[in-house]
């Protein structure tokens, strides 16, 4: 290696190390603010139900996969080896379909990691498939020259709108898919230190700046005159989960970090459910409450006080649905074999209890579904009864394209869409089974 080639990877380190200590010190600092102001575990923040499940799930140990668990594994890594071209290294959303998101990169970093770290694949050959995602990282067309557009072609790189036809002006773009894709890289840095410049370069080119408002997220929308309409991003968990990301590297997201007067308290099946107080009537967007941040904050991150109380209360309402109904419930945002093809399904939609979304805010609960990532991302995370029988259920899922997306609640058939998501969400939570998460401080 020459000598500039390798004075250049040691700057790109050096530039991430002190960003992860000033980004941890940054973190450590607000929890202890937080915590002086009565935040943490003040009013805002409700009750669990089971007051056992969060002291449980704190103390939960690392342990070897089992054969189940390790089939399952093999299965979600299969997906990768499939859908990823061979080019640009980067994963199709799903099967077959050559579109991608800045979202769905994040997830593609992170299952790589995450194989990597199970055994999966060679360390040889993950740096190999994270070099090449960099590099077409780094030939992307930004939107307006500012960030990443909204969608592209995983094939050409092009921007695309959602239809995955070229848009050489660009849709404009998603600051909470720019944040999970930005949580992905500093997962590549910390666990793969010789492609540190290489994601610090990526990094630079982007105006990460706008995709905050005095520490709230914004998001970049085109107007058909083409000037940028920016709007405000995130709900309830999608903005805290974002928010731990942009902090742990030097961002301030203090806004959105924060918890304190935007939930308020629902009942449902006679239980407390944390919802979002800005509503559909007062703000004009539905407030969506369902698993994905609750679970990918804890399975990339770890658990901290404020986000387990109400991911205890996001969970323990869908196992109670199904004590009461016998429905299995695994809620979360899922692809579908069925139209609208996309929905969130959520514990809440404003005020209305397990109801299944559309990315127009239909309601659409003729698809409402129990998710395969869901399922094995809470007995991962909370290694209850109704977790192993979520576990158990999703086995039928498994196909030699990788795991199917769920079943479906009306005639509990198979959702088929076999997704870039779904997939590596459960590689992140079998990597928490044997090592915890992802991004774990470093030890001092």
């Amino acid at each position: 290696m020459r000598l500039g080639e390798l004075l250049l990877r040691l700057r790109g380190w050096l530039v991430f190390l002190v960003a992860l200590s000033l980004a941890l010190a940054l973190t450590l600092y607000l929890d202890a603010w937080e915590a002086r102001q009565g935040l943490l575990r003040g009013p805002q923040v409700i009750e669990v139900s089971d007051p056992d499940l969060p002291r449980r799930a704190r103390r939960i140990e690392l342990r070897a996969l089992n054969a189940q668990e390790q089939a399952y594994a093999a299965t979600a890594w299969r997906y990768f080896k499939r859908f990823s071209d061979p080019q640009t290294g980067l994963a199709y959303s799903v099967s077959d379909y050559p579109s991608t998101t800045l979202w769905e990169i994040g997830s593609q970093l992170m299952a790589i990691v995450s194989a990597e770290g199970l055994g999966l694949v060679t360390r040889a050959e993950a740096e190999q498939r994270l070099t090449l995602i960099l590099a077409s990282l780094e030939r992307l067309t930004l939107f307006q020259g500012i960030l990443p557009n909204k969608a592209y072609n995983a094939q050409s790189l092009a921007m695309t709108d959602y239809q995955n036809r070229e848009d050489r002006s660009g849709l404009g773009w998603s600051a909470l898919d720019v944040m999970r894709a930005l949580i992905g890289l500093h997962a590549v840095a910390q666990n793969f230190p010789d492609l540190a410049g290489q994601v610090v370069a990526v990094q630079r080119s982007w105006a990460l700046e706008e995709v905050l408002n005095e520490g709230s997220f914004q998001g970049g929308h085109r107007r058909e005159d083409g000037r940028i309409e920016r709007l405000a991003e995130g709900r309830l968990g999608y903005e805290q989960y974002a928010a731990r990301g942009a902090l742990l590297m030097g961002m301030d997201a203090s806004t959105a970090f924060r918890v304190s007067g935007k939930q308020r308290s629902i009942e449902v099946l006679g239980m407390p459910v944390p919802g979002d107080r800005r509503t559909q009537r007062t703000h004009g967007v539905p407030s969506v409450i369902t698993s994905e941040p609750f679970i990918l904050e804890a399975l990339e991150f770890g658990w901290r006080s404020e986000m387990l109380d109400l991911a205890s209360q996001v969970y323990g309402v869908q196992e109670r649905r199904f004590r009461q109904t016998g429905q299995l419930t695994a809620m979360s945002e899922d692809h579908l074999s069925r139209a609208p093809f996309f929905a969130y399904n959520s514990v809440l939609v404003d005020d209305e209890a397990f109801t299944a979304l559309s990315p127009g805010n239909e309601v659409v609960n003729e698809v409402r579904s129990v998710s395969a990532k869901a399922s094995v991302a809470w007995y991962a995370l909370l290694r209850t009864d109704y977790g192993q029988r979520l576990f158990d259920a999703v086995e039928e899922l498994q196909s030699d394209k990788g795991f199917q997306a769920g079943l479906y609640e009306d005639d509990a058939s198979v959702n088929e869409a076999v997704a870039l998501n779904t997939n590596a969400v459960i590689l992140e939570a079998l990597h928490y089974i044997a090592k915890g998460p992802i991004l774990s401080p470093p030890p001092l």
